[in-house]
């Protein structure tokens, strides 16, 4: 299945400044894509994570939730974890799992420990 792959994010009408962030990482290649517009991707070839977060509405330091969510699921994915797990769908998920776990992390070290931060969160889908 070949899909075309890009990304755009935008203010939208309830805010004053961008809290979404997103990545899109070609888990074959080990690259992230979308860097400088759409790409092609043959998916059952090379598959994909593609991931957006979106800093919670009203709560502290949403754009530095999600830019630290994706920016650690990105590092987790780029570590290349995932390669030997392919294959079975389980420990895909398990794979995936850890990097939303390394995700989570992040963002709550940041908040816990940083007193600016205290209270910040996003959503990670």
């Amino acid at each position: 299945m070949k899909a075309t792959i890009a990304a755009q994010t935008d203010v939208g009408l309830q805010r004053s400044a961008n809290e979404d962030s997103l990545t899109a990482v070609d888990l074959i290649a080990g690259i992230e894509l979308c860097t400088d517009g759409a790409t092609e991707r043959d998916l059952e070839r090379s598959p994909c994570l593609l991931a957006v977060s979106d800093g919670m509405g009203g709560a502290v330091a949403g754009n530095v939730a999600s830019r630290a969510a994706i920016d650690e699921l990105r590092r987790y994915t780029l570590a290349g974890y995932y390669r030997e797990r392919l294959t079975e769908p389980h420990s895909l998920l398990e794979w995936l799992s850890g990097g939303i776990n390394a995700a989570h992390a992040t963002v709550s070290d940041r908040s816990q420990n940083d007193p600016q931060l205290r209270g910040m969160g996003a959503t990670l889908t």
